[in-house]
């Protein structure tokens, strides 16, 4: 039925025509960040501090040993728990670290390409 149909499926079919598929698509996207523009954080139940619950929801896949998932690479290099280390302290370390993996680029933070992209956003889509 296609009322039930992600209204951004339309736009995956576009973007994997012109790109081949989407991770090719991600590596290039321009990417909006909707922790910016909605000026949110998230803090996890550990009080690890976010821009987002999709960057916080790549530490524990079930799929990857702990420490494997990208998003690593930024977590290990500050201490991002907000009972420890100020906020600030985290936003102007961990979370610049994060701004600098939106450039295109080898080291590239899929997730913000993946969540927060300009064109294909059907989590937004399921509203719609």
């Amino acid at each position: 039925m296609a009322r039930f149909k992600n209204a951004a499926s339309k736009d995956f079919d576009n973007i994997t025509a012109k790109f081949g598929n989407m991770d090719s698509y991600l590596d290039v996207a321009d990417i909006e960040p909707k922790c910016i523009k909605k000026k949110e954080i998230y803090i996890s139940a550990e009080g690890y501090v976010f821009p987002c619950c999709w960057t916080a929801g790549q530490m524990y896949k079930w799929w990857q040993k702990p420490g494997e998932a990208q998003i690593w690479e930024h977590i290990d290099q500050y201490d991002i728990n907000g009972i420890t280390t100020p906020i600030e302290e985290i936003i102007n370390t961990f979370f610049n670290s994060i701004e600098e993996a939106w450039e295109v680029g080898p080291d590239r933070l899929k997730v913000c390409a993946l969540k927060c992209n300009k064109a294909f956003d059907p989590f937004a889509a399921q509203w719609q």
